[in-house]
């Protein structure tokens, strides 16, 4: 789901988890009561921004890209007049409703109303995978691999980000006297360098994961004059306002309008960085996830299993923790694995067949034969 970023203040280390923490549920319809306001309020993305992302990527109408939480199309619309093919997940069945209406003039769109943890991966497919403002709804565990997974070799992650609107300093200071006294937590400004800051941490995500490297980023000045009420309708649609009580939203945004009414007239200046981030998919061997199911008897033969896929140190503590941390293999690979281990009061000496879920995605690249970074 396509979202306008606000994440942080400040320096302060960005935190993800608030979002792709949620129940997939509660995710999946986070926008759905306001999916038309969505789509009337927000931004699409600078035509400069995709050209330069066509332009490094070498995207032609031959190419395809598997587009994560589409909303209403606002990043559609940018890609989709170059006829090149593009199935667009979007969990909210409100906004795929909406976002195939906006598509309509373009038969090579195929908008499908799923999640990324629901789509039946397609291995191999894409020449790119596209969310704009939609990544960080995305557990880690899955997003990465999955989207690697879905890639040609040398095919290519684009994350769109258009950052918080803010208004000028002066009017700020106003609207604070007002989020003082309904909300206090959505008072916030940032500054230009406070919005590279975030940019900067999300693009270091990427290239952690190890999924993806290469990484390129550039941002764009925006300068936007609103009418007065399209900028209420504008931050309606942002989590931090959704989910404020009824009552307390209606007292809020009327104290704020008229607030700028008095300061503003009729408009009201603002301005953010909208932004990407592109890194080619890292070259190696994929594996699909592996669930397991094992009896609490079993435990030992579990580990054995785990430890001969991948020689590492491990440790294990308290009701089986387990912590597995890298180290080259004799052959000059890496593997690279994550144990998810749902432990439910877990106790040997009981015979009963308690069982416990292992989960667990590896993958092997090998080292030193990253695809050059020439674009």
């Amino acid at each position: 789901m396509n979202l306008i970023i606000n994440i942080m203040s400040n320096s302060e280390p960005i935190k993800l988890e608030y979002w792709y923490s949620r129940d997939l549920e509660q995710r999946k319809n986070w926008y759905s009561a306001v999916a038309e306001n969505y789509n009337k309020a927000r931004p699409l993305y600078p035509q400069e921004l995709i050209d330069r992302v066509v332009e490094l990527t070498k995207l032609t109408s031959d190419s395809s890209i598997l587009e994560i939480g589409c909303g209403s199309g606002q990043a559609t619309r940018g890609f989709a007049p170059l006829g090149l093919s593009m199935v667009c997940l979007e969990p909210s069945l409100e906004a795929s409703q909406i976002a195939q209406q906006n598509c309509l003039a373009y038969p090579k769109i195929d908008i499908k109303n799923t999640s990324l943890e629901e789509w039946k991966l397609e291995t191999g497919k894409f020449d790119a995978v596209l969310a704009a403002n939609a990544w960080h709804w995305l557990p880690p565990e899955i997003s990465y691999p999955k989207s690697a997974q879905a890639l040609k070799p040398e095919g290519y992650l684009i994350l769109l980000w258009n950052m918080s609107p803010h208004p000028t300093y002066e009017i700020y200071q106003e609207l604070d006297k007002v989020y003082q006294v309904h909300a206090p937590h959505l008072s916030r400004y940032e500054t230009s360098q406070d919005q590279k800051n975030i940019l900067k941490q999300l693009g270091q995500k990427i290239i952690d994961s190890q999924y993806f490297s290469c990484l390129k980023s550039e941002h764009f000045l925006q300068k936007v004059d609103y009418r007065i009420d399209d900028y209420l309708l504008l931050l309606q649609t942002f989590s931090p306002y959704l989910e404020l009580p009824g009552e307390q939203r209606k007292l809020l945004f009327s104290d704020l309008k008229a607030t700028l009414e008095q300061h503003c007239r009729d408009t009201i200046a603002v301005s953010y960085y909208s932004a990407f981030h592109i890194a080619r998919v890292t070259e190696g061997e994929f594996v699909e996830p592996l669930s397991l199911s094992v009896r609490d008897s079993h435990i030992d033969s579990y580990l054995d299993r785990v430890l001969r896929l991948c020689p590492r140190q491990t440790a294990v503590t308290g009701q089986f923790d387990l912590t597995l941390t890298g180290a080259p293999t004799a052959n000059g690979s890496k593997f690279y694995l994550v144990i998810l281990a749902m432990l439910s009061s877990l106790n040997l000496l009981v015979a009963s067949p308690l069982q416990f879920l292992g989960r667990y995605l590896s993958r092997r690249s090998k080292v030193g034969e990253a695809s050059p970074c020439d674009f």
